[in-house]
């Protein structure tokens, strides 16, 4: 190692932080890694979008080039891995109009129970049918009325952090 190269560094280090102090306290926090996973989550939508397509979107045009995306917050505990934070298509949110739920939608169901710290019997009661029901639903075993899925979508919207729109 050549010699001074330590304090080389953190002489860089510290330009750094003074150059960039409004957003140095997010240094070493794992800020960038949770930003990350949400534009890496953002691309794998857009890159493999759910199967079948939307009613929402363009006739004959495929994906749109840029989607609006609903971002539900983290969960109380993260993972080894960053964000658990979770970006789901609002035109996935919006163009389920019952039957059988989109993985998307289950995902989004799963992640807002344990987020919310809800049981499958709380989220049951709370979009009117019984806990054998939702969690068919929950499964992709079987699918919900038209008025179910609009109280399941109401109850993902509720949590939603933000809105926003991927290009």
């Amino acid at each position: 190692m050549a010699k001074g190269a330590f304090a080389k560094a953190d002489a860089l280090l510290r330009e750094i932080e003074t150059k960039h102090s409004a957003i140095a306290h997010e240094f070493g926090s794992g800020a960038g890694r949770r930003l990350m996973r949400r534009d890496s989550a953002m691309t794998e939508y857009l890159l493999f979008p759910p199967l079948g397509p939307s009613p929402l979107d363009p006739p004959a045009s495929g994906r749109p080039v840029g989607s609006v995306m609903m971002f539900l917050p983290e969960l109380p505990q993260r993972s080894l891995f960053g964000s658990n934070a979770l970006a789901i298509s609002v035109l996935e949110i919006l163009g389920w109009q019952g039957g059988i739920a989109p993985a998307g939608i289950q995902q989004a169901l799963r992640h807002e129970m344990q987020r919310r710290c809800l049981r499958h019997a709380d989220v049951a009661e709370r979009v009117g049918v019984s806990r054998s029901q939702f969690e068919n639903i929950l499964q992709g075993r079987f699918g919900a009325s038209p008025e179910v899925a609009a109280r399941i979508r109401d109850f993902l919207i509720e949590g939603a952090k933000t809105v926003g729109t991927s290009v």
